[in-house]
């Protein structure tokens, strides 16, 4: 499978119990959400942060990340009381803007309930406790005859390995996803991966981390900076995005690479890096690319078009561009990343 997408909800805040900052940094990153001033960055599993969704009709929606018929999505989940509703909805699997299967948390019970449209597929006998941080995974294959298996924390807790109708409208995949919040429940997310049926990763990944990595030093160096003595030094925002600070060019082609800070020793094994690039452009266009550069490779992105208005550029690289295998820590802690203006 192909890993399409990591979220741990880093980058958002300075001190924990704030709603995201700056105001609409989270938007810039997703395609649709519900209502971002009201929802809240917090201490996460371990020492970094999660998204608490305040109440219901709140949420965000992904980017439209596939068409491929098979996709398991993971992430921690956590609520501080049961939802006072039956519509406790925590995720859906959206096909465009229509809403394919919805998992939901029953009233007083903690069970789950897997629903393709307003049809019940199936409700788990096994029950959440409350304030306790699960791992939920779901792996589905859309079809008509298709199957599903749901995890917590490594346990099947809902499953049909079919032929059973995963399949809502006339397309046999899902384009992505939504996190929801639930009603008179806080309900927290934390250390997400989505990915699809096409190579590279299989199947349930299990309980992991998504972890924040700062630029630390400067490598190559093109753009000018906006203070101080060193590039990196301007764009390390850490916790928080702070435009004030910031690099920039003029001319084209120009490439600014950096030296990040290193994984924790503990790592043992890495399933992806994502690079998120915040920026924006004073008028006309511009095409900017995220750069990796590993060993002897150097590899440039997709370059995407730019026009005024503050952006997140995401670029997911699953394998070490210099050996084309899984990133290992060593590798990754050894590998520079940057931006690249190319027209």
């Amino acid at each position: 499978m192909a890993l399409l997408w990591i979220e741990g909800f880093e980058g958002f805040d300075t001190t924990t119990g704030s709603a995201p900052v700056p105001s609409g940094i989270i938007a810039q990153k997703y395609l649709d959400i519900v209502d971002e001033s009201v929802m809240r960055i917090n201490a996460g599993r371990y020492a970094g942060r999660c998204l608490t969704i305040m109440q219901q009709g709140d949420y965000l929606t992904s980017p439209d990340l596939t068409t491929n018929g098979t996709f398991v999505i993971g992430f921690a989940i956590k609520l501080d009381v049961w939802p006072s509703d039956v519509q406790g909805e925590i995720l859906r699997l959206m096909d465009g803007t229509s809403i394919a299967i919805t998992v939901k948390i029953q009233v007083g019970t903690g069970k789950l309930l897997l629903y393709r449209g307003s049809t019940l597929l199936e409700t788990s006998t096994n029950v959440m406790t409350i304030d306790t941080w699960y791992y939920f995974e779901l792996k589905m294959v859309v079809s008509n005859t298709g199957s599903y298996e749901c995890r917590m924390d490594g346990d099947v807790w809902l499953e049909d390995t079919g032929p059973v109708d995963t399949q809502e409208g006339s397309n046999s995949y899902y384009t992505g996803f939504r996190l929801e919040g639930a009603v008179g429940s806080q309900v927290s997310f934390d250390d997400l991966y989505f990915l699809d049926g096409a190579t590279g990763l299989t199947g349930f990944q299990g309980e992991h981390r998504v972890v924040i990595l700062n630029p630390n030093g400067d490598d190559t160096i093109t753009w000018d900076r906006s203070t101080g003595s060193f590039n990196y030094a301007v764009v390390d925002d850490g916790f928080e995005v702070d435009d004030t600070d910031y690099v920039s060019t003029a001319a084209t082609p120009e490439q600014d690479l950096y030296d990040y800070e290193n994984l924790a020793g503990a790592v043992t094994a890495v399933r992806g890096v994502q690079i998120m690039t915040e920026a924006d452009i004073d008028s006309g266009t511009l095409d900017l690319a995220i750069v990796a550069k590993s060993g002897t490779t150097e590899s440039v992105g997709t370059p995407e078009s730019l026009t005024p208005g503050d952006v997140t550029l995401i670029r997911l690289i699953e394998d070490d561009p210099d050996t084309s295998s899984p990133w290992t820590p060593g590798d990754l802690d050894a590998a520079l990343f940057g931006i690249k203006a190319t027209t």
